[in-house]
């Protein structure tokens, strides 16, 4: 049988792939005003609380 020959994981081994995060057509807009027309830096934008949620 094909399965036997290919060497089962640990559980403790395995690792999930990360869902790919989505975002708003909204939040896009708010991310780009605030970099473009406020002069923020893209990574001071992202440390506002509720802004990239």
């Amino acid at each position: 049988m094909i399965s036997e020959s290919i060497p089962q994981i640990p559980a403790d081994q395995q690792t999930v792939k990360p869902c790919r995060r989505r975002f708003l057509d909204e939040f896009k807009r708010d991310a780009v005003r605030l970099i473009t027309e406020q002069q923020y830096a893209f990574q001071a934008a992202s440390r506002i609380p509720g802004r990239f949620r």
